[in-house]
């Protein structure tokens, strides 16, 4: 199966591993999208679900995990929380 890239009015977030570009791409069939990280580098290599539109796509992909305020503060180097 061979991917496309899909040129998108949407600023893709950055991948949230690597710090690397993404890219929208749909299948060559015109099939379904996915939006991957496209730094070779990355030992993640994250990347999306295929689905049936590109709107889905990207969201799938600018949704990013909130982090859970657990309420400990980190003082200087000590890496313990205060």
């Amino acid at each position: 199966m061979q991917l496309v890239e899909v040129k998108s009015d949407v600023e893709l977030k950055h991948c949230p591993f690597c710090g690397g570009k993404a890219t929208l791409y749909r299948e060559e069939d015109g099939g379904f999208y996915k939006v991957k990280c496209d730094n070779f580098d990355c030992w993640i290599g994250p990347e999306t679900s295929f689905y049936s539109n590109q709107t889905i796509a990207i969201e799938a992909w600018q949704e990013r995990a909130e982090l859970a305020n657990c309420g400990a503060k980190m003082d200087g180097d000590a890496h313990e929380p205060r």
